[in-house]
């Protein structure tokens, strides 16, 4: 691929957009990405790739920022975040921009001072051609009119119809995104950001879902009207999340594929002290969001197990999420927290210290796929425990990860019962998900399939 051509990932949720772009950036592509009002910490390139030590985790939690702490990281110049304001103003564009003030003081002070009873005029024939003159241009107007009349064309079955008061509220940053684009070659937007791409008229722009599709596109509201029709529009679609192609099929999506999570590799190699204590370590990284991931099931379960066994056993939960309380209530209820240990939400080279010092990792009981802590724990060499249709998933990974598919809260213990039992078949598990990593999830792979999608929607440019 040419390397005058200019690309853009716009939206870091995960942080998927800047390890997606890096990867890229290793081959030699001009990859740019924007992340726009949104300063999640756990999305930033400093969590990924910053060598964090366990004292300054309280710190960088409690602040929410890394600057009082030298962690020998400088972010890299093609990484832009911040208000869109401030980006917007480094691309050379003023964000605050009303035509209302052009044409309404065009109006007001042309024709009201020359042509004088004109001024009524000219405010009706403003109206008759675009009724929203006063907030948007007749060329804009008349292009959300045409989307309006795609969704209704694509989503006929829907009650809730796309209105122009869907977009009105998006009409200033869009013009914003419009000027940024047009440096711009090709455009891969995360999550809801194809909103943007779609009412900006970017092409060829590409739909990037990391659980997106899951439920959203189908909400009674402007975004989740705005997100099917933006994906239903979109150049091309990539799919993370293996379940999706429900989504996918009932979007009547033409132009898809799917992708791996990215994966920071970098941190595999390090050498890792492991604990002098002999207990059989369960790593739960899921957050405690019950009705999202059921992480409770992890907890009734190693209940049951610490019955079963004699064998030192312990459960390893995050502080993270919004149950973490009704989560050491269950705990306390249950009489077992001196088996459970609290760790903080860490960055990625701590995290995976508390992967790499486990026997087995916990993902999460919900949704019949995988997110990003599967692949993480195959990397190390984990077995991992999720709910997982291998079915369903087929089209994505037609060799099914050597996952351990639970469930049920009795799914998870017998199965983790089995493991305190056949300890050699737990390292087996790992040296088997660590060669489906390889074949399946790893950088290159990732790598690949972007460079063959660019290719065929950048063919000519």
């Amino acid at each position: 691929m040419s390397k005058k051509l200019k690309i853009l990932h716009i939206g870091n949720i995960a942080g998927n957009a800047y390890l997606n772009a890096k990867f890229l950036r290793g081959q030699g592509l001009v990859v740019d990405v924007i992340s726009h009002d949104y300063s999640d910490l756990i999305s930033s390139p400093e969590w990924f790739d910053a060598r964090t030590q366990e004292k300054d985790v309280s710190e960088i939690l409690k602040t929410g920022n890394t600057k009082n702490i030298d962690l020998k990281f400088k972010r890299p110049s093609w990484y832009i975040s911040g208000s869109l304001e401030e980006i917007s103003k480094k691309y050379g564009y003023s964000y605050i921009f009303s035509v209302l003030l052009i044409q309404k003081n065009f109006a007001n002070h042309f024709f009201k001072k020359r042509v004088g009873n004109l001024n009524y005029l000219w405010l009706k024939i403003c109206q008759r051609f675009n009724p929203y003159w006063q907030i948007m241009s007749i060329k804009e107007y008349h292009y959300y009119q045409s989307l309006i009349k795609k969704f209704s064309k694509f989503f006929p079955e829907r009650s809730d119809q796309l209105t122009i008061q869907d977009i009105i509220p998006y009409t200033n940053a869009v013009r914003a995104f419009k000027h940024i684009f047009e440096k711009y070659n090709l455009v891969q937007a995360y999550a809801t950001e194809p909103i943007y791409t779609l009412l900006a008229n970017k092409r060829p722009y590409i739909a990037y879902e990391h659980g997106t599709i899951r439920d959203l596109p189908f909400e009674d509201s402007a975004q989740g009207r705005l997100t099917a029709l933006a994906y239903r529009m979109a150049d091309f679609v990539l799919i993370t999340n293996p379940d999706n192609i429900r989504a996918a099929k009932k979007l009547n999506l033409k132009k898809f594929n799917s992708i791996p999570h990215p994966i920071t590799e970098k941190w595999v190699k390090e050498k890792i002290k492991m604990p002098k204590d002999k207990s059989f370590n369960l790593f739960c990284p899921s957050r405690h969001d019950w009705d999202m991931k059921n992480t409770h099931y992890f907890i009734h379960a190693f209940a049951k197990i610490l019955k079963k066994t004699k064998k030192p056993v312990t459960l390893i939960l995050v502080k993270w999420g919004s149950n973490i309380k009704k989560s050491q209530s269950l705990i306390k209820k249950l009489g077992i927290e001196k088996h459970v240990k609290w760790i903080e939400l860490t960055p990625k080279n701590l995290y995976f210290q508390n992967i790499a010092r486990s026997n087995v990792v916990l993902d999460q009981v919900y949704w019949v796929g995988m997110g990003g802590i599967v692949p993480e724990a195959m990397l190390f060499g984990k077995p991992v425990l999720v709910s997982y249709d291998a079915k369903l998933c087929q089209w994505m990974f037609p060799d099914p990860p050597p996952v351990l598919s639970v469930f049920t809260i009795d799914d998870i213990y017998k199965t983790i019962v089995d493991l305190l039992e056949k300890p050699k078949k737990a390292k087996e598990i790992g040296k088997e998900g660590q060669k489906w990593f390889n074949k399946y999830h790893s950088k290159k792979i990732i790598v690949k399939k972007h460079l063959e999608i660019y290719k065929k929607l950048l063919k000519g440019i």
